[in-house]
């Protein structure tokens, strides 16, 4: 997707958090977070450590980007009682609605508050569990 030499490719696990701040201090022109569904809507809610142990998921959050893509109260209630985020996203996608966009939206929003002033423009893609790339952020 964004044919870059191996060389441009960082895998920085959980820490999302620190790669931004050596990014204010080392820029690159755009930096580019590819994850799965999940750790991109804890970047999303403003965690920066990605690990379980130290961020979890607000379903409550996914419902409510849910209820301002158009779905109704029933998905909505779904959503909150769904076991995980991955499920949420499943929900979304059955009903027609572009959660993982939603997602990849507001971690770029939180990815651009840790790097402000630095010069570097974050994209966020979200990638579900076959590979493909489910969302994407302006």
């Amino acid at each position: 997707r964004l044919r870059l030499p191996d060389g441009a490719f960082l895998d920085m696990g959980d820490f999302v958090g620190g790669t931004f701040k050596y990014l204010r201090t080392h820029p690159v022109d755009t930096v580019t977070v590819a994850g799965g569904f999940a750790k991109i809507t804890k970047l999303a809610q403003g965690a920066l450590d990605l690990h379980s142990a130290r961020s979890t998921i607000d379903l409550e959050v996914l419902a409510v980007m849910l209820q301002t893509l158009g779905a109704d109260a029933d998905l909505m209630a779904r959503a909150r009682g769904a076991n995980t985020a991955n499920e949420v996203l499943d929900l979304a996608v059955a009903a027609g609605h572009r959660l993982a966009d939603a997602v990849a939206a507001a971690a770029r929003i939180t990815a651009q508050k840790v790097l402000a002033g630095s010069g570097v423009r974050a994209t966020i893609l979200v990638i579900d569990r076959a590979g493909r790339i489910a969302g994407e952020s302006p």
